[in-house]
C-alpha cells in the first residue's frame, strides 16, 4: 500500500491543508485547559505526549499537502471550480456525472498518507464533537476575531468530519479498483 497513489482533487487538497493549518494553529494557541481535556479523550488514550505528537502531526500533514500543491512533479489537469450544486457538494463532477472530473487538477498523495489522514482528522472531529470542543474553538474563533464564532467552529467541525469521511472513500475506492 506505501506505494499506491490516489489523486486527489486540487481544490480538496487545498481545502485540506487549510483546515488542518487552522485545527493546528488553534491546538498551537489553546490554554492548558483545551490541552488537558485533549489529553484525556477517548478515556486518556492520548496523554500529554500524545497531544503534542497530534499538533505536530497536523502540521506535518498539513506543509506536506503544501509542498505537493507547490511541486508541478505531482500536479495533472487543469483547475476546475466545482459549482455549489448538489453533485458539486457531493464531491461528483456536473459536467462529466462522475464521481471525479477528468478535466480537474489534480495532486497524487500516497495511500498511506490519506489513511493516516483519515484517522487524524476522525480523532479530531470526535474531539470537537463531544464535551465543549465546539465551544472552546469558538472561544479560539471570537478571539481571532470572527463575527460568527460559533458558526465559524461548527464550520470547521463539519468541514473536518466531510473531509476525513471522503478521505476514507477514497482510499477505499482506490483499494477496490485494484
Amino acid at each position: 500500500m506505501s506505494g499506491t497513489t490516489i489523486s486527489l482533487p486540487a481544490w480538496q487538497a487545498e481545502d485540506l491543508a487549510r483546515d488542518l493549518a487552522a485545527v493546528e494553529d488553534w491546538l498551537l494557541h489553546a490554554g492548558e485547559d483545551v490541552l488537558d481535556d485533549l489529553a484525556r479523550f477517548g478515556t486518556g488514550k492520548l496523554g500529554r505526549p500524545g497531544v503534542t505528537w497530534l499538533v505536530s502531526d497536523l502540521g506535518g500533514h498539513g506543509a506536506a499537502l503544501h509542498r505537493l500543491l507547490a511541486d508541478p512533479a505531482h500536479r495533472s489537469g487543469e483547475p476546475v471550480n466545482t459549482p455549489l450544486t448538489p453533485a458539486g457538494l457531493a464531491g461528483t463532477c456536473p459536467c462529466h456525472d462522475q464521481a471525479s472530473c477528468p478535466e480537474q487538477a489534480t495532486v497524487a498523495v500516497s495511500a498511506a498518507e490519506l489513511a493516516s489522514l483519515a484517522s487524524l482528522l476522525t480523532d479530531v472531529d470526535q474531539f470537537l464533537r463531544c464535551g465543549n470542543g465546539a465551544a472552546m474553538l469558538a472561544e479560539y474563533c471570537a478571539l481571532r476575531g470572527d463575527p460568527h464564532p460559533g458558526y465559524a467552529a461548527c464550520t470547521l467541525i463539519d468541514h473536518v468530519s466531510f473531509t476525513a469521511a471522503s478521505l476514507r472513500r477514497q482510499a477505499a475506492s482506490q483499494a477496490g479498483e485494484r
